[in-house]
């Protein structure tokens, strides 16, 4: 497992709430803050339930913490979201 990643596994045991593991996740995973993965992916890292990480990141979103961008493939289709941190 890279360090990155170690990082963000790691942030499943602090007792903090699940909003601060999912900004905690967002630094740890690279110096421009940003992060591409899917919420079930998030979620698996962070021991917590995809809902779990849709809810927070809504209000993370909503509080203005962080910008959510959508991609998309060549055919139209979902992928994982980008989360960028704002500050």
């Amino acid at each position: 497992m890279n360090r990155k990643l170690k990082k963000i596994k790691c942030c499943s045991i602090l007792k903090v709430s699940v909003s601060g593991k999912l900004i905690y996740s967002l630094q740890a995973s690279n110096f421009k803050k940003e992060i591409v993965l899917s919420q079930k992916e998030i979620g698996q890292m962070l021991g917590m339930s995809k809902s779990s990480v849709n809810k927070n990141l809504q209000k993370l979103k909503k509080a203005g913490y962080i910008d959510v961008f959508h991609q998309f493939d060549v055919h139209g289709r979902h992928n994982a979201n980008k989360y960028k941190i704002r500050w």
